[in-house]
């Protein structure tokens, strides 16, 4: 007979993987995306099927970017979305992690020019690791907290898609878009070990 083990018992046999880290918050999300709508029968023209779209997929439109817009233009909007929630001024950030796979420059980094851009003096970098790559920065972020390097962290997603998908490939390119997304990680000063905001 198969043994199934709950979600409190994972997090609490500290061999196992899915562990949970504590002492971490996300005080506050923001997001931001671009103006231009782009319908399924807008891509017709292209040769995509409008209804083998939404069958698969269920995507009815997605946002692509205007020509003057770049990754860290959408990161920028959501970064002030997100500490304007948080009621936290860019100027108590310790750190800001980028993940995106469409970054403006090989260098500088995109999260530096969000940072340039938020007028503070955190740390800034990009991290690539596409379609996870909000959930890897996530977990980079939470390990500087956790060590008490850093108190607050901005982790944002951001992509513009529409930039480097080919038009012609109909199976794939109506999948994509273009936005961003951020979260502030903060510690939770009342968490403990066992118990307290975390991670899984």
């Amino acid at each position: 007979m198969a043994s199934i083990t709950t979600q409190d018992q994972a997090i609490n046999q500290p061999n196992r993987r899915n562990t949970c880290l504590r002492g971490i918050q996300i005080v506050a999300s923001g997001s931001y995306v671009p103006e231009v709508v782009v319908s399924n029968s807008d891509l017709t023209k292209l040769g995509c099927d409008e209804e083998w779209i939404v069958q698969r997929t269920g995507i009815l439109e997605r946002r692509h970017c205007r020509p003057d817009q770049a990754t860290s233009d959408l990161g920028y909007l959501a970064a002030r979305n997100c500490l304007q929630r948080a009621g936290v001024s860019a100027d108590d950030l310790d750190m800001i992690i980028v993940a995106t796979m469409t970054p403006d420059h090989f260098t500088p980094s995109t999260a530096a020019i969000v940072q340039s851009l938020l007028e503070c003096n955190a740390v800034a970098f990009d991290l690539n690791a596409a379609c996870s790559g909000f959930v890897y920065a996530l977990l980079v972020g939470a390990q500087f907290i956790k060590t008490g390097s850093c108190e607050r962290i901005l982790v944002i997603g951001a992509d513009a898609m529409s930039r480097v998908i080919d038009p012609q490939d109909v199976k794939t390119y109506p999948l994509f878009g273009d936005a961003a997304g951020a979260v502030l990680l903060a510690r939770d000063p009342d968490a403990t070990e066992t118990e307290g905001r975390g991670i899984l």
